[in-house]
């Protein structure tokens, strides 16, 4: 094997074993909430999904809405409105998802106070959930690409989990984390960060919520996330950058 062909193997070969996947996952949920609550208590029907983002790509748009029974004399209708779409994937070794949501407080209620029945909280929620336990067998490289926005209408002490995160994290600890600022509403955020993770067993986790309620939240809300994930094995990374230092030595003149 001549020098030339000597580098193009070298080139070759660890792009046919970083083709492989880099991780085993071993559980994997999409989880999607979107229901509203009048405040006597009715509300929707269907508003769960639940499925499994490792067998296929997992796509959604689902929007529901209730009529608020309690208003004033002659007042105009008004609804309790929530809506999510998007899509999640765990495929190979590039994992991507994305999601827009809405909700909706009527205006014929107060903000903060409680209409009728204390025990029942009124309101519309939009949430996606994503956990996946994965496998590596190898040290592997994970960079991580987020984005999120936020606009909220008439702002009343949003709740925590008002916005949008993901993370790697093992045992527990956080190793990989977006830190969106949920209360930054209008402001286009965005996320670019990697981790090398050595072999061992990970989670990963991307969660989006909204919650326009009774006790607390705002009129109406809306907010939009997406994410990509990719696992790049360190010795095939390794092996490129050997293979192309030695295919370009041999491109120089004698």
């Amino acid at each position: 094997m001549n020098r030339y062909a000597a580098a193009i193997h070298l080139l070759l070969c660890p792009t046919i074993a970083g083709s492989a996947l880099s991780q085993t996952v071993t559980d994997a949920s999409a989880t999607i909430l979107n229901y509203s609550i009048d405040s006597v208590g009715n509300g929707n029907d269907d508003w769960f999904i639940s499925a499994d983002p490792s067998a296929g790509l997992v796509v959604y748009d689902m929007f529901v809405e209730i009529e608020e029974p309690i208003r004033p004399p002659f007042a105009p209708p008004s609804f309790h409105r929530a809506s999510n779409q998007g899509q999640v994937e765990t495929i190979g070794d590039v994992w991507t998802g994305f999601a827009s949501y809405s909700v909706e407080y009527p205006d014929t209620l107060d903000l903060g106070t409680n209409i009728g029945d204390p025990n029942i909280v009124s309101g519309s929620v939009a949430m996606t959930f994503v956990n996946v336990s994965f496998t590596l067998d190898e040290p592997t490289a994970v960079e991580l690409d987020a984005a999120f926005r936020t606009d909220l209408n008439q702002p009343f002490d949003p709740i925590i989990l008002d916005g949008f995160s993901a993370s790697i994290s093992q045992d527990g600890l956080a190793l990989l984390t977006t830190g969106f600022d949920y209360l930054a509403s209008g402001v286009d955020q965005s996320f670019s960060g990697s981790v090398l993770l050595q072999p061992g067993d990970y989670e990963f986790r991307a969660a989006g919520q909204l919650a326009a309620l009774e006790e607390f939240g705002y009129r109406s809300a809306s907010a939009s996330f997406d994410y990509s994930l990719t696992f790049v094995p360190a010795p095939a990374s390794a092996g490129l950058l050997l293979g192309a230092g030695l295919l370009t030595r041999r491109r120089r003149p004698a």
